[in-house]
């Protein structure tokens, strides 16, 4: 028995079963792609999240060592003034109103200024 199949035919089902085998390996391989990136993301975002509040700790802990400095000795310098109330505004940005921080702010606002 002799089937009488054009080779267009059967040349088209071949390739389309190729084009198809092609494009279900390279949507895997994305979803796979898809799925470690979305991994590294969460990873990142963990150590940002650990690094961001370090940074705020440290901010924190500058502060409040320099005010208690200049409050120990009763003056402080523009030069330390403006450093400290630079910082308290960017850990202000971050952090938002802490109180603690903000009443060692008010507390050097209300000390001598020397010129050195």
């Amino acid at each position: 028995m002799e089937l009488d199949i054009p080779i267009e035919l059967i040349i088209n089902t071949i390739v389309t079963g190729i084009i198809g085998w092609v494009v279900t390996i390279v949507l895997n391989r994305l979803k796979q792609y898809q799925e470690e990136a979305r991994s590294w993301r969460d990873q990142l975002d963990e150590k940002l999240d650990f690094l961001s509040d370090a940074i705020k700790a440290d901010m924190r802990v500058n502060i409040v060592y320099s005010c208690e400095k200049c409050l120990k000795r009763g003056w402080i310098t523009a030069e330390e003034l403006s450093s400290i109330l630079n910082l308290h505004d960017r850990y202000h940005d971050l952090v938002g109103h802490n109180h603690f921080v903000s009443s060692y702010i008010d507390r050097i606002d209300n000390l001598e200024v020397k010129a050195i």
